[in-house]
């Protein structure tokens, strides 16, 4: 039982573990202190519930309380089996069992299971005639050496539960026995004050109706530790930190999520979030969910910051000095034109010093709302649009030379890019790479088939790539925490079963991909043809002749599809915002759920209403307030990684690092077998070694994960910028920005201001100007050595390494 108590005000509150009950009959039911209650005999009975000061009444009645309900091995046994930790992976579950002794991954397989243990082992395992004698609780009571050590004790309830099922002849489940249809957990939500504790508790539901308590056998586990966790009793514990957890509870190969919510403990008041500023139906989402916690958000960012931003996030390109200033210009126009309207109006708006919104680094300078939508739709026209984003797609489709051949690197890769140039449809995108057809040599999306050869592998990747859902667990085993299968996972496989290829010369470096008329896919364990049928979808009809693929591919974009909107949002959000909406983009499941519920969905369905415009997306995310937050914390949010109350700040990628390094040098980058010019986002060949690229974590182009892409900062970074001959060569080199400046005839003042503007988007400030300055007065120091000095340490510094 849990107790809870609900007060006028504020959440509520779990009293189970301070509560006492008494039982008006405990010759039917007996409740010990924990709250759990025991059937003893049949009638009815109240239990008294006393807590908080108040009194409530529960009845029972119980009948057939003496009739032993019959036990079998898939019911019964294999939850405790899990809970005693027999199924994990150190234990038998392992590859190759522990001492001859094998069972499945997190009991995926209950039949094999039951063979190994019941008949395999000379029956020593289970005996019938002398169930104490019994192998499995002889070792599992430490009656036998076990090298698991002692999982329970000999009068506990799992020893009489296997004992008895053992006497009762060991049966696995006849076919009238009910099966798990599912669990719940209760409570699905809870709103939780720091350092509280909920129990949780959790009930299966089976095909004949029945529902068991299966709190004590069920598993737990939390996505975030640190604001909740919860132990192996079901009792959560929640810490000092603000956030959201969800809590995992598997049982018997069913899950299900409980969701802790943990606010700050000061309310805001609710008009703190009436007054901020809104810019598209994206922020009273983001509110919403900041309200829920009690944060508040940062202002919004001043137009400089925004700039440099939205340049690095949407074409992978530094802005030059002179984008800078004439956007800053642009502003200042703006800017000029708002105050003079508001002068005619006679209003002021300037905000008090501790409005939620009148945080920004620059409080002097409004946001060019108007300019920045211009700026966006300028960013977005330009040819770095399409090759950073070419790029980016080229990392998870595998443009790989070594597993495509250069030729058809170069084609699928050319192809992407230009399907970002033409603002082609993300769902047609897609179509185009799951029915490709053709030569690899002529054309990109055959290349797709070319990398990943095999049904299981294409199957894999298209539901990482295109659902965000992982499937790789259920290649061998039920998902751990989720739903699928091998069924699911060989079904999505039998979709590719057909796809041919063949080689228009002996050498085999062009291929022909093409769709087939025969070709299946068999489960490994039961050797059934899989018919084709998409993961958690039924299974549409396919016309005779028709190639799968295509069956799929209608599927899977159709504008009803769980996933596919989804998962793009989510994913582009994610590359805008330093966070996906789902974390990782491409691992949605039930136990991993989105932050923000209503703002995934929001954005899914305006993107499938606006024909999957991917630039449209990017406008709509660009244009929210939340988008453009400023990256400076207040006290009320540094905590925050998860609800987008501030910008977070992240490093450049790999290769926008290294273009703009050669930008504000005026020293590119060379890569060989390209033409001279070539930036690193427009390189196509991901085998050259550059060793930047390695050292600041280019993806490899091995799978179609984003986490290829390694983003943290490490000591050889710091060291390759800081003291290697890769950014001494740039600003020793004669043709450079560091020889161009010492020959001009600009001032110091007006070399340190050139200076910011092209490395970190801004003018520097009076003091910044004034500390700069004295680098050119330095006793013995030539013109140059300053300019050099100067360059090094702002190349160095966290600005301009990162996006903020």
């Amino acid at each position: 039982m849990l107790v809870t108590a609900v007060a006028v005000s504020g959440p509520p509150q779990d009293l189970t573990a301070a509560a006492t009950f008494v039982s008006s009959n405990p010759k039917v039911v007996q409740v010990g202190s924990d709250g759990v209650a025991r059937i003893v005999g049949n009638g009815s009975a109240l239990v008294q519930v006393k807590a908080g000061g108040r009194i409530a009444k529960v009845p029972v009645r119980a009948i057939n309380a003496m009739v032993e309900r019959p036990l079998n091995f898939a019911n019964d046994i294999v939850p405790v089996l899990s809970r005693t930790g027999c199924y994990m992976a150190a234990c038998h579950a392992k590859q190759g069992g522990k001492n001859g002794f094998q069972l499945s991954v997190l009991a995926f397989d209950p039949q094999t299971d039951y063979a190994a243990l019941v008949h395999q082992g000379h029956g020593r395992r289970v005996n019938r005639q002398e169930p104490e004698r019994s192998l499995l609780l002889a070792k599992a009571t430490l009656q036998a050496p076990h090298g698991g050590g002692q999982r329970f004790k000999v009068d506990s309830p799992e020893y009489r539960l296997l004992a008895r099922w053992i006497a009762e002849g060991a049966p696995f489940r006849a076919e009238s026995d009910p099966v798990l249809t599912r669990v719940d957990v209760e409570p699905a939500e809870r709103v939780m004050e720091p350092k509280r504790r909920q129990k949780l508790m959790v009930t299966a539901h089976f095909s004949n109706g029945s529902r068991r308590d299966v709190t004590a056998l069920a598993q737990y586990a939390s996505n975030e530790s640190g604001i909740a966790e919860v132990g192996e009793d079901g009792v959560v514990h929640t810490s000092e930190f603000t956030g959201e957890a969800a809590l995992m509870v598997r049982y018997m190969g069913q899950v299900a999520v409980s969701r802790i919510t943990v606010p700050l403990p000061n309310g805001i008041k609710p008009d703190a979030y009436s007054s901020l500023p809104r810019q598209n139906y994206l922020d009273d989402l983001v509110y919403r969910k900041l309200s829920q916690l009690n944060l508040l958000p940062s202002g919004l960012c001043d137009d400089a910051t925004f700039l440099r931003r939205a340049s690095l996030d949407l074409i992978g390109t530094l802005p030059t000095a002179e984008e800078t200033k004439a956007f800053l210009a642009e502003c200042e126009t703006e800017q000029g034109a708002t105050e003079t309207r508001r002068g005619e109006k006679g209003k002021g708006d300037a905000l008090a010093p501790d409005h939620p919104s009148a945080f920004i680094p620059h409080p002097s300078a409004r946001p060019a709302l108007a300019s920045r939508a211009r700026l966006v739709d300028r960013l977005l026209s330009r040819p770095e649009y399409a090759d950073y984003w070419g790029m980016r797609w080229s990392n998870l489709l595998l443009v790989n030379p070594d597993l495509l051949l250069p030729r058809g690197a170069f084609v699928f890769d050319w192809w992407l890019r230009e399907s970002f140039r033409a603002n082609k449809p993300y769902d047609q995108f897609v179509r185009e790479i799951l029915t490709a057809s053709g030569e690899t040599y002529r054309e990109g999306p055959p290349n797709f088939y070319r990398a990943l050869a095999t049904p299981p592998e294409a199957g894999k990747a298209v539901s990482q790539l295109f659902l965000g859902v992982r499937l790789d667990c259920a290649q061998c085993h039920h998902h751990p925490f989720e739903r699928w299968g091998q069924d699911d996972f060989y079904s999505l496989a039998a979709y590719f079963a057909r796809v041919k290829s063949k080689s228009s010369y002996p050498e085999g470096y062009h291929s022909i991909v093409y769709p087939g008329s025969d070709g299946e896919v068999k489960h490994p364990k039961t050797d059934q043809v899989m018919p084709p049928r998409p993961p958690g979808g039924t299974a549409p009809e396919i016309p005779a002749g028709e190639d799968r693929r295509e069956a799929l591919a209608k599927w899977l974009t159709a504008p009803e599809n769980p996933y596919f909107a989804r998962e793009i949002v989510s994913r582009t959000w994610a590359l805008l915002m330093g966070r996906g909406i789902v974390e990782p983009v491409d691992d949605f499941r039930v136990t991993n759920p989105a932050t923000n519920e209503p703002l995934l969905d929001a954005l899914a369905k305006d993107f499938v209403a606006h024909g999957y415009d991917l630039k449209y997306l990017l406008r709509t995310i660009a244009a929210s307030a939340a988008y453009q937050r400023s990256s400076v914390t207040t006290p009320n949010n540094a905590r925050d990684t998860h609800n987008y109350s501030h910008f977070y700040t992240r490093r450049l990628p790999a290769e926008v690092l290294l273009d703009s390094i050669g930008q504000v040098t005026g020293v590119p980058q060379t890569f060989r077998g390209h033409p001279e010019g070539t930036r690193a986002i427009r390189m196509w060949d991901s085998r050259l070694e550059v060793e930047f690229l390695e050292v600041f974590g280019r993806p490899v182009r091995q799978t179609v994960c984003e986490c290829e892409r390694t983003s943290e900062g490490s000591v050889t970074q710091m060291l390759h910028l800081m003291n290697s001959g890769f950014v001494q060569e740039r600003l020793s080199a004669k043709e450079g920005v560091v020889t161009a400046l010492e020959k001009s005839d600009l001032k110091p003042e007006e070399i340190v201001t050139r200076l910011y503007l092209s490395y970190y988007s801004r003018n520097p400030t009076e003091e910044e100007l004034k500390a700069a300055q004295a680098a050119f007065t330095r006793e013995k120091v030539t013109r140059r050595a300053a300019i050099e000095d100067l360059m090094w340490a702002m190349l160095n510094s966290a600005e301009f390494l990162l996006n903020h």
